[in-house]
């Protein structure tokens, strides 16, 4: 295992899709509205001119442990079960955030846009950003395919809020990257400044092991959840796991 370290890169080429304001959910073909989408068409368009992408990244250990692993040491573990079972198949992560700066946010609370617009510009925002952090993920993705790390691969990525990870373990993200160096900062109520900003976490590990345990969807059994990427697989339950740690 390589020492960690900090691989700074600010001022990401902003690579925002053509068809941006299409991919928001709410601009199918049937169900949008004209006025919609016009609205979505000028968000992306001031999007691609004021956005500031700059994004921060760590490689760091992950430390077996149950029922949570940690990252990096001891001192941060990752309290949530369900990504934790995820982790816990690779030895290393990496560990980002993603900002698009505060000067979309200033245009994000223009007061001269109407109710309208200006939800129409925050979902566009959002689906900006998301795309920034896809082509972060992307270089990765393609820094393994290249043979520094032959037969390796990342996990699915994953924020606090998402799945059973709390939102205040915000904390965690911030404790290991150090994004204020990129502008990012954390309020009291765990919400990032810049609005428009991501962390995230994803494992790297064996490509057959990532393959089958990579998606904590397969170790959640909520039957109705809106963002479930793949079946429920009861053999990689946190129950389950759970029972076997017991009769060991």
């Amino acid at each position: 295992m390589r020492k960690a370290e900090w691989t700074d890169r600010q001022h990401l080429p902003l690579d925002i899709p053509k068809n941006l304001a299409s991919k928001t959910y709410f601009f199918d073909k049937k169900g949008s509205s004209k006025r919609a989408r016009h609205a979505a068409a000028r968000a992306a368009a001031c999007v691609r001119e004021v956005a500031e992408p700059r994004a921060v990244r760590r490689l760091v250990r992950v430390v077996p442990g149950y029922p949570y692993c940690f990252l990096d040491d001891l001192r941060f573990p990752v309290r949530s079960r369900l990504i934790s079972g995820v982790l816990s198949q690779c030895d290393t992560a990496v560990v980002c955030a993603v900002s698009l700066g505060e000067q979309l946010d200033e245009v994000l609370r223009d007061p001269s846009l109407s109710a309208h617009d200006q939800w129409v510009f925050d979902q566009v925002a959002t689906a900006a950003v998301e795309a920034v952090m896809d082509k972060l993920e992307a270089e990765i993705t393609t820094g393994l395919q290249r043979g520094y790390d032959a037969g390796r691969a990342l996990t699915a990525r994953y924020s606090p809020g998402y799945c059973d990870w709390p939102l205040t373990e915000q904390r965690l993200m911030f404790a290991l990257l150090r994004p204020e160096k990129i502008g990012l900062t954390l309020s009291e109520s765990y919400l990032m400044q810049p609005q428009k900003s991501v962390t995230a976490v994803m494992g790297i590990g064996d490509a057959a092991r990532v393959a089958k345990h990579g998606i904590a969807c397969r170790r959640c059994d909520r039957p109705r959840c809106p963002f479930r990427r793949r079946a429920y697989d009861s053999d990689q339950s946190p129950a389950r796991n759970q029972g076997r740690e017991a009769k060991r």
